[in-house]
């Protein structure tokens, strides 16, 4: 796909509440694929919600960016060949509020994904791939908060946890989060 101009900056963007904070808190903690590939990232609790709460700029990722996403269905998407916009309608993929929301006037206010970021500046979705996945489909970015990491994630169990984005594209095999 030859892309003509940039891709459509999303600027409706609303910050988490407790809840959502405390539900993407008690996801990582209770979810093992994040502990084996980023261990030592937060001691309890308390640690996740001080690192989440940290991030407070946004940036949008580049197309490079997108393409080397781990934790994501975008880069498996994007080295098929396949047109991204033909996932929006297939029923295991959770689209619709997100593709509803961005066609409502006004906009739907999204909570930015998560994004967390390694010493050797490897990208692992945390939360909100789909949200994202919806964008890049409709030739939009969406704004993501980037947690750095002073640690490199464990390889083995990134390069595993992305085989599973290859064949399925349900929300179960994205990030975490539902906080849209």
């Amino acid at each position: 796909m030859i892309r003509l101009m940039e891709m459509v900056k999303y600027r409706h963007i609303r910050p988490f509440t407790k809840v959502e904070m405390n539900h993407i808190t008690d996801e990582y903690l209770n979810n093992n694929k994040f502990k084996e590939v980023m261990p030592e990232f937060a001691k309890d609790k308390d640690d996740v919600l001080t690192k989440l709460q940290k991030i407070n700029q946004l940036e949008y990722l580049s197309e490079k960016e997108l393409a080397r996403l781990n934790n994501s269905k975008i880069p498996s998407i994007k080295r098929s060949g396949k047109d991204i916009a033909n996932l929006i309608g297939q029923e295991r993929f959770n689209y619709k509020e997100i593709y509803d929301g961005i066609k409502s006037v006004p906009p739907k206010k999204f909570t930015p994904p998560v994004v967390v970021e390694d010493k050797k500046g490897r990208l692992f979705v945390l939360d909100g791939d789909d949200k994202l996945t919806i964008f890049v489909a409709l030739g939009g970015n969406l704004p993501v908060k980037k947690v750095r990491y002073s640690k490199e994630f464990n390889k083995e169990y990134m390069e595993y946890y992305n085989k599973s984005h290859m064949n399925d594209l349900s929300s179960q095999a994205g990030s975490i989060g539902v906080g849209y």
